[in-house]
C-alpha cells in the first residue's frame, strides 16, 4: 500500500512539475521580441517544411487515384452495357434478315406458283397420304405378346411373328404390315411428332422415338412476328438418349433463341401442315463455330400415349383403275 501510494505521490509531483515547464515556456515565448518569434517560427516551418510537401503530395497522388478508379468503373460499365446492346442488335438484324429472306421467298413462290395464262386440266394424285390410329401396348400385353402368350409362333400355318419385334424393348402398336404399315413410316399423336416405325411385324410394329439415338429427321426453327409465324432455318433433329434432341446443321448466320419452337421442315413428310417437334431450351454458339449448338425438348416426352396416327400412303380412290 505504501510502495503504491508513493508512487502516485511522485507522478502528481513530475506532472505538476511538467505543466510549470510548459507555462514557463509559453510565457517566456509572449515576452520575446516579435523578432525573435518571427526566427523562431521560421525554423520551425523549415523543419516541418519536407513533411508538408509529403503531404501535399500524398494527397495528390490519393486523388488522382481516386478519379482514376471511378473513371474506370465508369467506363467498364459503359463498355458492359455497349456490349449487350451490340449483342442484342445483332440478334434483332439476325431476325430481320431470315424475316426478309422469307417475304423474299414468298414472293418468288407467288411469282413461281402464280396463276398460269394457260388452262390446265385439273387431276387427281395417284397417291394421298393416310393416317392409321393404332394402340400403344402396355408393358403387360407387350410382354405377353413378345413371350407368345398371345400369338401361336408354332401352329402348322406356320404363322409368326417378326423377330425384331419380339425382341426389340421398344414401345409397341398394335398395327403392322397387314395395315399397310412400313419401316420409317411418321408416327404422331395430334400436331406433335412421337417417332416413326422402327420395325413393322405382321400384326403389331414398334416405335423408334424422336429421343432415341438412331433417330433423325428434317426440322426447322419458327416463332412468332407481328405478321404471324416466321419460318427460319432448317436443320437436322437427332435423339440424344436423354429425353432431349440436338438440332444441328444450322448456320451460325441463322437467328436462333431460347424459345423458338421446332417443327417438321416441308421436305421432311405427306402432310401439307407442319407437325410439332418441341421448343430449344439451349442456343450456343461457340468462338468461331460454323454451325449453332441447339438443344430441343420434345413435346412428345410429356405426353402419356394410349393411340398414334402412323402417316401411310394408299392409292388416291379418285384414280380409278383403267380396264
Amino acid at each position: 500500500m505504501k510502495s503504491a501510494r508513493s508512487t502516485k505521490l511522485k507522478h502528481d509531483k513530475y506532472t505538476v512539475l511538467m505543466a510549470g515547464v510548459l507555462a514557463a515556456v509559453a510565457v517566456g515565448l509572449f515576452a520575446l521580441p516579435v523578432e525573435a518569434t518571427a526566427r523562431l517560427r521560421t525554423l520551425v516551418r523549415d523543419a516541418t517544411l519536407p513533411g508538408n510537401r509529403a503531404i501535399v503530395v500524398l494527397q495528390k497522388k490519393g486523388q488522382e487515384l481516386l478519379a482514376q478508379y471511378h473513371s474506370s468503373s465508369v467506363a467498364d460499365a459503359e463498355v458492359t452495357k455497349l456490349r449487350e446492346e451490340l449483342e442484342e442488335q445483332q440478334l434483332e438484324n439476325r431476325r430481320l434478315k431470315l424475316e426478309t429472306a422469307a417475304a423474299n421467298e414468298r414472293l418468288a413462290a407467288a411469282k413461281r406458283d402464280g396463276a398460269s395464262p394457260y388452262a390446265a386440266v385439273k387431276s387427281s394424285p395417284l397417291v394421298v397420304p393416310e393416317l392409321i390410329e393404332a394402340n400403344v401396348m402396355g408393358d403387360e400385353a407387350a410382354g405377353a405378346f413378345r413371350n407368345s402368350q398371345l400369338i401361336d409362333r408354332g401352329n402348322t400355318s406356320g404363322v409368326a411373328e417378326s423377330d425384331l419385334i419380339l425382341r426389340s424393348t421398344a414401345p409397341v402398336i398394335d398395327q403392322g404390315r397387314d395395315a399397310g404399315l412400313a419401316a420409317d413410316q411418321p408416327i404422331y399423336a395430334g400436331r406433335t411428332v412421337i417417332g416413326k416405325v422402327r420395325d413393322a411385324g405382321r400384326w403389331t410394329s414398334t416405335i423408334e422415338r424422336v429421343t432415341d439415338v438412331e433417330y433423325r429427321g428434317h426440322a426447322q426453327l419458327t416463332w412468332q412476328s407481328a405478321q404471324g409465324p416466321v419460318f427460319g432455318a432448317e436443320g437436322i433433329l437427332e435423339g440424344r438418349g436423354d429425353g432431349t434432341c440436338r438440332l444441328t446443321n444450322v448456320a451460325a448466320t441463322a437467328a436462333v433463341n431460347v424459345g423458338d419452337e421446332v417443327y417438321t421442315a416441308k421436305k421432311s413428310g405427306a402432310l401439307p401442315e407442319p407437325m410439332y417437334y418441341g421448343k430449344v431450351v439451349q442456343a450456343d454458339l461457340p468462338s468461331g463455330a460454323l454451325f449453332w449448338d441447339i438443344v430441343v425438348k420434345p413435346e412428345a416426352e410429356q405426353l402419356s400415349l394410349q393411340t398414334v396416327q402412323v402417316l401411310t400412303t394408299r392409292r388416291n380412290p379418285q384414280r380409278p383403275l383403267a380396264n
